[in-house]
């Protein structure tokens, strides 16, 4: 699944770019901080897309700042994110 060139990333990929472990994203995904654009039904693979790199990215700030994953959760709500455009 891509989108005009954009190249979705696996969960490993994200990670490694974020410098975060897979654990991590999925606690955040439990958590409800950032959540995958698509999961493989199949597979159960979760895909990214390039824009939310950014997102961890912001997200660790916030932690490295003393923020709670409550407090960035609501943080990022109120943040405008760019939603990924159907196929």
């Amino acid at each position: 699944m891509e989108n005009e060139g954009d190249k979705l990333l696996k969960i490993g990929e994200l990670a490694k770019l974020a410098g975060v472990s897979v654990k991590a994203l999925h606690v955040y995904e439990k958590k409800n901080v950032i959540k995958p654009v698509w999961i493989d039904e199949n597979t159960g693979y979760r895909y990214y897309s390039p824009d939310q790199f950014r997102l961890v990215e912001a997200l660790i700030g916030l932690q490295d700042m003393g923020f709670s994953l409550d407090e960035i959760s609501k943080i990022l709500l109120i943040r405008p994110c760019p939603a990924p455009s159907a196929g």
